[in-house]
Formats: structure tokens, sequence, C-alpha cells
């Protein structure tokens, strides 16, 4: 996200990369927000 560079890793283990503070707090924003689009289309019994 922020645009440093790693290696790809498709290991086992690949969850397991470091990651910079800001990257880590913006992919948890990502997947927060994701998680509650998916709620409210559950909540209204719609799936997209």
């Amino acid at each position: 996200m922020c645009g440093r560079e790693l290696a790809a890793d498709n290991s086992q283990h690949a969850w397991f990369w470091g990651t910079c503070p800001d990257c880590n707090r913006e992919a948890h924003r990502l997947a927060a927000s994701r998680q509650e689009a998916q709620s409210r289309v559950q909540k209204c019994g719609r799936r997209k």
C-alpha cells in the first residue's frame, strides 16, 4: 500500500510477512469496511 516492495512469498507461511504500521492500519480499516458492507447486504436479504 505504501509502495514498499517485498519479495513475493507463496509458501505456507506467507501470511507472516512483516507490515509497516501505516499499511497495517489501512489493511485493518479496509477489512472492517468490507465486513460491514457484507453484513448490511445479508441483513437486507440481498447478495451482490
